[in-house]
């Protein structure tokens, strides 16, 4: 009897202790996240007696309290929320990383929030960005084996974005904005952007943004003041724009890119890498770089001087003359229409025979 009754106490035990907790950080003690007593088990709950884990969610942030923490370890937790209206800052002086392995949600609307110390998204499944508030962070990793990260909130970098294994997911509403200063790194066919991204500054910047797995990035020079504001975003389908000035005959409709300037008066030049286009290419002397006349779908016309080199035989790069307003970008191809003759038209009569081919009178052949 006594022996089933600890074998009980001992799985109750073993139970209980893996069940995630909910940690409230007090920072009744100092500022510290590797001081156990500056957390509790529960909102107002009793003292923890170990720091949260990987199956623990985190909660920072009561009414207008200030939290000024400093992180001396790397830790692992499972979901982040911001709350309340104080200021609440994380740093680090060593590097050291928070990874979540759940959702990221800030409902804390104190503008000065900021995550100060690199926040590392590998969680094992999907995961959000989530609240009602813009989530700000210095340094953002993604580094996940399996799903991606999904935006149901406007997200900020201010200093570095790295890029190694995962997708992001972003929209129109919940935008991924670099900051000005801001870079990002590493980006691949196996990590990108897939959806907008936004870039603040006067520095030249390569969005690194796909679509279905296919990492095809667009770059802009330098825009002259730190208030420019550029989104771009891929798409792997034709536009919306399908009307020709004269100097196209055919547009790609396998992909493009969007390019916006939503604010300043930079003129930048564009460089993209094209690959596959839906259509042939007999020599770069026939082909051009289109863009949207108004960036409101209006009509193909041509991007100007444009430099395009072959590295491969799959890959286009074009480098486009400077513009300020940019749209819906695209290859077009600049060669005359395909044209077959039959011949003359010729009368046959039952047991003749004739030969077909060759031009009408008075027409030409096209080039090919």
């Amino acid at each position: 009897m006594k022996k089933n009754l600890l074998i009980l106490l001992f799985a109750l035990f073993v139970f209980n202790y893996s069940i995630a907790a909910d940690y409230y950080f007090t920072g009744v003690v100092n500022n510290s996240w590797n001081n156990a007593a500056n957390w509790t088990i529960g909102y107002h709950g009793s003292v923890a007696a170990d720091l949260p884990s990987d199956t623990d969610n985190v909660y920072i942030g009561d009414t207008s309290a200030n939290f000024l923490i400093d992180l001396s370890s790397n830790c692992t937790i499972n979901n982040l929320t911001l709350s309340g209206n104080g200021e609440i800052n994380i740093s680090t002086s060593n590097g050291k990383k928070i990874f979540v392995l759940g959702n990221f949600s800030n409902e804390n609307n104190n503008s000065n929030t900021l995550i100060k110390n690199a926040i590392v998204f590998s969680g094992a499944s999907e995961q959000l960005v989530t609240g009602s508030y813009e989530v700000k962070i210095d340094t953002l990793i993604i580094n996940k084996f399996n799903g991606s990260v999904t935006l149901t909130n406007q997200l900020s970098i201010y200093k570095k974005l790295i890029l190694i294994d995962g997708f992001i997911n972003s929209d129109s509403i919940n935008i991924l904005t670099i900051k000005s200063g801001g870079k990002v790194t590493n980006a691949s066919d196996s990590s990108f952007i897939e959806g907008p991204v936004a870039k603040l500054g006067n520095t030249s910047f390569t969005f690194p943004i796909g679509r279905n797995g296919i990492y095809n990035p667009i770059t802009i020079s330098a825009p002259t003041s730190t208030t420019d504001k550029f989104v771009a975003e891929y798409f792997d389908t034709k536009s919306n724009t399908t009307n020709l000035d004269s100097q196209f005959t055919y547009i790609d409709t396998c992909q493009f890119w969007r390019l916006r300037h939503l604010a300043g008066s930079s003129n930048v030049n564009v460089k993209m890498n094209i690959d596959n286009p839906c259509f042939h290419i007999p020599s770069i002397n026939y082909i051009g770089v289109a863009k949207d006349s108004s960036g409101n779908t209006d009509e193909w016309v041509s991007a100007g001087n444009t430099t395009i080199l072959t590295p491969s035989t799959d890959t286009l790069i074009a480098t486009l003359t400077a513009h300020s307003s940019w749209g819906d970008i695209t290859l077009g191809k600049t060669n005359p229409l395909v044209v077959a003759f039959a011949g003359n038209d010729t009368a046959i009569c039952f047991g003749e025979s004739v030969t077909l081919g060759g031009a009408p009178t008075g027409k030409k052949e096209q080039e090919l």
